[in-house]
């Protein structure tokens, strides 16, 4: 029992760590804390199973998340977890979010979110973590868009609110948003 336990906890570790940004070996051995022998079973085990890729970059392989990775719970429930952040942080009600998630320290916001996106995923058999990313993005996009239209007052002011909302919700998305913002500013130049 406590070997599947701690199966689960760290591959969990290994498809977060690897969807927040591509890693060759030594930067998600340190981004893990996990030893060789573990993290080499882990990535064979997730290759195997197609939630993972690799792309060679000289002798280092660069490991990255596969399409398949957005069927497995370990994503869905982190994208739920940063969904609610993003409806709360974009204006829902307090109240209903509160009803989803609640801050009281690190450990117990992870095992919250964790039940939570357990319990929404059961009510909904139809969640799925690619829907939820791109529902993600899609808001991004729209939030990019608006930006556009805005005069320099008005635009200083709303890119300092989108900007702490999107750096708040962290890789991957955070540097999309970065990336978004640099070009809108070289084209306002």
């Amino acid at each position: 029992m406590y070997q599947k336990v701690e199966y689960s906890k760290n591959r969990k570790k290994v498809l977060l760590a690897l969807f927040k940004q591509p890693m060759d070996y030594s930067t998600l051995k340190d981004e893990t804390k996990l030893s060789d022998p573990t993290l080499s079973k882990h990535l064979k085990d997730l290759l195997n199973s197609n939630l993972i890729e690799f792309k060679k970059d000289g002798k280092r392989k660069v490991y990255r998340i596969g399409k398949k990775a957005f069927e497995c719970p370990e994503i869905t429930y982190h994208l739920v977890g940063v969904n609610a952040a993003l409806s709360l942080l974009k204006g829902k009600d307090f109240k209903d979010v509160l009803a989803e998630v609640f801050g009281c320290g690190d450990e117990a916001v992870k095992s919250f979110l964790s039940v939570i996106s357990k319990i929404l995923l059961i009510k909904n058999e139809k969640v799925d973590g690619k829907n939820i990313y791109n529902e993600i993005l899609s808001t991004m996009q729209s939030d990019y868009d608006e930006l556009k239209r805005l005069d320099e007052l008005r635009y200083q002011k709303r890119v300092e609110e989108l900007n702490s909302i999107y750096f708040a919700l962290g890789p991957p998305f955070s540097y999309q948003w970065k990336n978004m913002i640099e070009k809108l500013e070289e084209e306002k130049i």
